[in-house]
């Protein structure tokens, strides 16, 4: 059986620098270079990304949380209707508002934000009459 020379006299040509070195100071890269041990680089370890493991599934049985029935919720642009001028009557036009007949609304906020209250000075709006609205 054939056996290799041990190398102690000899040179190789380092692929990254070009020069000769020791044979026997020669390692090879991860990418197949044969290079001088102070040319090594190590392979960089975004180059072999761990596996990800997949996402937790979804429970079973779930619902989506339902708002407190004190919520605040935002009215469509201009909403607010009346008969005539001061009438005790305001309609109040809501889609899929889910509330029974003749119950109780809180309306809040600062003037000037619906289209009814942009005509309102702030003098007017901390008295009982809104614009056409008597309370």
């Amino acid at each position: 059986m054939a056996r290799f020379a041990q190398g102690k006299y000899s040179l190789a040509i380092s692929d990254i620098s070009g020069q000769a070195f020791p044979w026997n100071e020669m390692v090879t890269q991860w990418n197949g270079l044969f290079v001088h041990f102070s040319e090594f680089e190590s392979k960089q370890p975004q180059l072999d990304p761990k596996p990800s493991h997949a996402d937790p599934t979804a429970l079973p049985t779930t619902r989506p949380q339902q708002p407190p029935s004190n919520a605040l919720r935002f009215l469509s642009f201009n909403p607010i209707k009346s008969f005539a001028t001061g009438s005790a009557v305001v309609n109040v036009f809501e889609e899929n508002h889910g509330r029974q007949h003749s119950s109780y609304v809180r309306f809040r906020g600062p003037p000037g934000i619906a289209g009814v209250f942009n005509n309102i000075s702030n003098s007017t709006a901390n008295s009982k009459t809104f614009n056409w609205i008597k309370t």
